[in-house]
């Protein structure tokens, strides 16, 4: 009698695998980092798989793991890196709740005055007033920077949402109007890897970009009038390591650098960073870049106020154990962007922000790039 049974009658358990290429940068060294296999089971058989896994080698993570390895890789993490969607909106106000009980169950003398460090919004980032007053102030800064917008490129009163509709903006959104209404997370992948190859001067796949630096390039010219045109209500995801010491925490301000800080990085790598004066005394003594670039103060309550533009907030910001420096992903406005590409000399290799920390006035330099 024969103990083998045939191929008919052996139990089968259906399974599907998706592969997970992971980084896909051939030539960054967290190529594949990442990269695996998704399993799935069906229903109530988790545990004998699980166990079978572990007895073969297996390590178990949770989401904490999970969300180290997207930080270590730099890719984009479900819910935090999409704020445009309900869940980024509802994780966000639990992020905004918790920091703000955080904060409010601590004694004034034991915890931090974000007055005076010039923070409207340090236990979360206010998207949509951020995409509002870029559009308000965009010519100007934009002009400062050399590079004139036409009346058509930017409407100030108008949002043009992610389906092709329009909104008028008021002060408070209508009730019923979708949140990501309002602004929208820039997703098309051959645009973003146009501007990894020719704002960045990133390779894409291994294939080398040849494309010059200098502002005066018709092909990045037009890429940044595209912008304009087309994205200016849309946020981008980037990822930044910091060039020197220091780290990013969640909800640091992403800012532009002025000249002067430029020219400090560039002549010295290890320079430390511009700091942010304190925001006591009278108000009409104190640098704000709105007063620089000529820019009424009433319309960029939140990016205009301190001594640098402000174009957008870390989502998620810590030490990086691959890199051994600081390094995150965050959001910024493809205004604001726009506007901190063109303010970079043709000597700079990248494009290099400031970084500050909500409970801090030091700035750090990084360079940032944007996520597929």
């Amino acid at each position: 009698m024969s103990f083998f049974l045939a191929a008919d009658e052996t139990s089968r358990i259906p399974i599907l695998l998706i592969q997970r290429p992971g980084v896909r940068n051939p030539d960054s060294a967290a190529h594949h980092y990442g990269c695996g296999w998704d399993f799935i089971a069906p229903s109530g058989w988790g545990m004998p798989f699980l166990v079978s896994f572990v007895y073969r080698g297996a390590h178990v993570g949770g989401l904490r793991e999970e969300r180290n390895i997207c930080h270590e890789g730099r890719i984009p993490y479900f819910p935090q890196e999409f704020p445009d969607t309900e869940s980024g909106k509802l994780y966000l106000e639990d992020e905004k709740n918790y920091n703000e009980k955080t904060y409010n169950r601590r004694p004034a003398s034991k915890r931090a005055n974000y007055k005076k460090y010039g923070l409207c919004h340090p236990f979360g980032a206010d998207w949509k007033s951020l995409v509002i007053e870029w559009k308000s102030c965009c010519r100007r800064v934009l002009q400062s920077y050399g590079l004139t917008v036409s009346d058509e490129s930017v409407d100030d009163d108008v949002c043009v949402d992610a389906n092709g509709g329009s909104k008028v903006y008021g002060e408070k959104p209508e009730d019923g109007i979708p949140y990501g209404q309002y602004f929208y997370v820039l997703r098309e992948k051959a645009l973003l890897r146009e501007m990894m190859e020719v704002l960045f001067l990133q390779t894409i796949h291994g294939k080398s970009s040849v494309v010059s630096m200098a502002p005066t390039s018709d092909k990045r010219r037009d890429l940044l009038i595209f912008l304009l045109h087309h994205h200016e209500n849309a946020l981008v995801t980037v990822s930044f390591q910091c060039i020197g010491r220091g780290h990013a925490s969640d909800n640091a301000l992403i800012s532009i650098p002025s000249s002067d800080d430029l020219k400090d990085i560039i002549a010295d790598k290890k320079c430390v960073g511009p700091v942010e004066p304190l925001h006591k005394g009278p108000k009409t003594a104190f640098p704000v870049v709105a007063n620089l670039f000529e820019v009424d103060k009433s319309l960029v309550k939140n990016i205009g106020l301190c001594t640098r533009w402000t174009i957008g907030q870390v989502t998620s910001g810590r030490y990086s154990l691959r890199t051994g420096k600081g390094s995150g992903m965050g959001q910024v406005s493809v205004l604001g962007l726009v506007a901190c590409l063109q303010a970079q000399p043709s000597s700079t290799d990248g494009c290099i922000v400031l970084i500050r920390n909500i409970s801090s006035q030091q700035y750090r330099f990084a360079k940032i790039n944007v996520t597929l």
